[in-house]
This record gives structure tokens, C-alpha cells and sequence, in this order.
């Protein structure tokens, strides 16, 4: 296999699987590749038990990314809690000896400012409610209580992970470009 030029690596956002950055293999140029990040329990990992600390999510993200050949320079792209999943692996790859090219953040507060919140101690249907009342859940989704019963562990799971999750004190300098 030659080596791409670029590896985009994704992240998902809270409840996303990687099934939904399916669309950008077909926008890429043929020198890129695309990885998209699976978390425990959704997708092929759905037997898995979720994951609620982003901190082992990055760690098992960016030991999978260093096994991959042919090594190629990495552009991580984050979106919403994926951008806090997507920074902690910035900081797991720069403690391994690998600097991306480039961390691309979107719909996310910087990480000195993430964390907090309750939202995940709400009772399934007040959660399903928030979760909703975000906007981008399809109202047919929102009204299957078998799908609400597979997605709201996930989802809780997720916003857990985020509100409890605690920046670093003195966080070390990135060694990429942030966008």
C-alpha cells in the first residue's frame, strides 16, 4: 500500500459513530486517507462497553493510530466532544514522539474550558428531551423507542465522559496548528 500523503483522522461527536463521516471518503483526493475514530459501543464496537473518560478514549485512539503502515503525517479533525477526544490524542501522539500536522477543532469550547455540567444525572426521558432539543436527532429517530434505547446509553455515556472531563493544569503546548 503507498504511503498517503495525508491521514484525516475523525472524531465523532457525542453519540456519533464513524458510519458518519462515511461521505468524506468520496471528497477526498486520492493521496488522502481517511480514519475515523470507532468508540467502544457503537458500530463494529458495539458489543464493547462504552467508554467514559476521554482521556483512555485519546490513549486508545492514538495507540491504534501509531500502529498503522504506512506511518504518513496525521491531520486530526474533531467535532463537538469529538474536538475534546481529538486534542487529548494530539497530546497522547506528541508524548509518543509524533506531531501531527495540524488539530481542527469545530463546535467545541477550548479544552480550559470544557468540563461541567449534569446533564448526564438527568432521568432517561429528560435527557432524551435535551438531547433532542439540540437539534440534529431526525424526529422520526426521536420517536422509535427501540433506537432511543440502543442511542441514550451511548449519548449518556458521551456527555458523562465531557462533563466530567478535567483539563489538564498546565496543559503542555501543542506542537501542531490549531484550526
Amino acid at each position: 500500500m503507498p504511503r498517503p500523503a495525508i491521514r484525516l483522522v475523525c472524531f465523532p461527536h457525542a453519540g456519533g459513530a464513524a458510519a458518519s463521516y462515511a461521505g468524506f471518503a468520496n471528497e477526498l483526493p486520492a493521496q488522502a486517507e481517511l480514519v475515523v475514530a470507532q468508540y467502544p459501543g457503537r458500530g463494529d464496537r458495539f458489543a464493547e462497553p462504552a467508554v467514559e473518560d476521554v482521556r483512555r478514549m485519546a490513549s486508545s485512539v492514538s495507540a491504534e493510530l501509531l500502529t498503522l503502515e504506512p506511518h504518513a503525517p496525521l491531520l486530526l479533525f474533531g467535532h463537538s466532544f469529538g474536538a475534546l477526544v481529538a486534542y487529548e490524542t494530539v497530546l497522547a501522539l506528541q508524548r509518543s514522539g509524533v506531531r501531527p500536522v495540524q488539530l481542527v477543532i469545530s463546535a467545541s469550547p477550548p479544552p480550559r474550558l470544557a468540563g461541567g455540567g449534569e446533564t448526564h444525572l438527568h432521568d432517561d426521558d429528560e435527557l432524551w428531551s435535551i438531547v433532542c432539543g439540540y437539534g440534529g436527532v431526525d424526529p422520526e429517530i426521536a420517536a422509535d423507542a427501540d433506537l432511543r434505547g440502543v442511542l441514550l446509553p451511548i449519548l449518556r455515556s458521551d456527555i458523562r465522559a465531557n462533563e466530567l472531563y478535567e483539563p489538564p493544569v498546565n496543559p503542555p503546548s501543542l506542537d501542531c496548528p490549531v484550526l
